[in-house]
């Protein structure tokens, strides 16, 4: 067997094996998101994070309005697109 034919061997057993671990993630993906519902179970808590801060944003882009009264707008529009994008 020449080296070339054991190259192209190789390459054919990766891919299988690549095939087989793909399978098994999605496999694993369907098994949780029937018994949870939902593909990844820290996405709650995830979620619930981002909110979190998108709310202390909001709050310190609104305590920043009232304190600097014309000061540093474009930080004040920058942080508008930041929460409008982020909802």
């Amino acid at each position: 067997m020449s080296e070339a034919e054991a190259l192209a061997g190789l390459r054919v057993a990766c891919n299988i094996f690549q095939v087989i671990s793909f399978s098994k993630e999605v496999i694993e993906l369907f098994h949780a998101f029937y018994e949870n519902r939902n593909p990844d179970p820290s996405i709650t808590v995830t979620t619930s994070d981002l909110t979190k801060a998108i709310d202390d944003l909001c709050n310190s882009l609104n305590q920043k309005q009232t304190s600097n009264a014309g000061n540093d707008n474009e930080i004040v529009l920058i942080k508008k697109d930041c929460i409008s994008f982020a909802r």
